[in-house]
């Protein structure tokens, strides 16, 4: 037992210098402006997605989590440099592809939807199908736990819209799956030191998760869940992660959390300047604070530094004051 937790807190530690060591310099390709108005630097979520892949290549590499982490940091990079801040929510991306017009967020959609499957169908058990079959049946649970990976790396992204939160928010299932004994406490283990070697660039606001970093990190968290929960466990995280996008379509997870004193606390513990909240408890309404700065060479279209570029309608009406 005692030389397990050691072995788990070694692989954190490893984890954690491994963010901090790939952080590279600021390049105005990767600068943007958050919603404070402050420049914070994209190559923040690019280090935290290089943390996962070295993470996932170990001793023995973790085909499963190769596969969901880059897919996931890809999709996202392709996103955060290229994509359209037009087009926000999943409704809006497939709207889009309704009409005849691909955007970044559905090839985000694609790419994560297969790096997902690819990672459940790696982590099915070996034997002989009616052993599987006897359980919820092979097809189903493969699809059950594709979709608990990719919700995840969805889900992860829609909380990322203030400083520290989408950590926050990966820390807590990361540390339970690594406290316990499982196949997947190892690389939960692992996704918590990348969470807290992430920590100190993007709480004090230097850097970003963007896509690339969130996605990665809930792709991550998915695969450990996988691994970690029974195949009911996972059903049941799975439908909730489903809901909860859902729901990011028509509810601020924002206001929610703002005119929430103890979650409001959680929420703005770690930051050097917490959010304001307006008499009566309602949302502070935060404008502008979106665009590159002046001159950045390749930079795409802009988003707020901390507004994903798939979040759900009401959060995008919600952050960006509209008078």
């Amino acid at each position: 037992m005692t030389l397990g937790l050691i072995s788990k807190l070694a692989a954190a530690r490893r984890a954690a210098k491994s963010v901090a060591g790939l952080a590279p310099p600021a390049d105005e390709m990767f600068l943007r402006s958050n919603y404070r108005g402050r420049e914070v630097d994209l190559r923040g979520g690019v280090a935290t997605w290089s943390g996962l892949i070295n993470a996932a290549e170990g001793k023995a590499v973790d085909m499963a989590a190769m596969a969901a982490v880059s897919a996931a940091g890809a999709a996202g990079l392709v996103d955060d440099l290229a994509g359209d801040g037009s087009v926000r929510g999943l409704k809006g991306h497939l709207g889009e592809l309704r009409r005849g017009r691909v955007t970044t967020g559905a090839v985000k959609i694609a790419v994560l939807g297969a790096g997902a499957l690819a990672a459940a169908w790696l982590m099915q058990p070996p034997g002989r199908p009616a052993e599987v079959t006897r359980r919820l049946g092979r097809t189903a649970q493969i699809a059950v736990d594709a979709a608990l990976v990719a919700g995840s790396a969805n889900l992860v992204n829609l909380l990322d819209l203030r400083p520290g939160r989408a950590l926050k928010a990966v820390a807590l299932p990361a540390a339970l799956l690594a406290a316990r004994r499982s196949d997947g406490d190892q690389l939960a283990a692992e996704i918590t030191g990348v969470v807290l070697g992430s920590a100190p660039g993007d709480f004090s606001e230097r850097t970003m998760l963007g896509d690339t970093g969130a996605n990665a990190l809930g792709a991550a968290v998915g695969v450990a869940a996988v691994r970690g929960l029974t195949p009911f466990g996972r059903l049941l995280a799975a439908t909730g992660v489903a809901g909860l996008i859902v729901a990011s379509e028509r509810i601020s997870f924002s206001s929610v959390i703002r005119r929430r004193p103890w979650l409001r606390r959680i929420d703005d513990w770690g930051r050097q300047t917490p959010d304001p909240t307006p008499e009566g408890g309602g949302e502070a309404k935060v404008t502008g604070g979106i665009e590159p700065p002046t001159g950045a060479a390749g930079a795409g279209p802009a988003h707020s530094a901390d507004q994903p570029s798939d979040t759900g309608g009401a959060d995008r009406n919600a952050e960006l004051g509209d008078g």
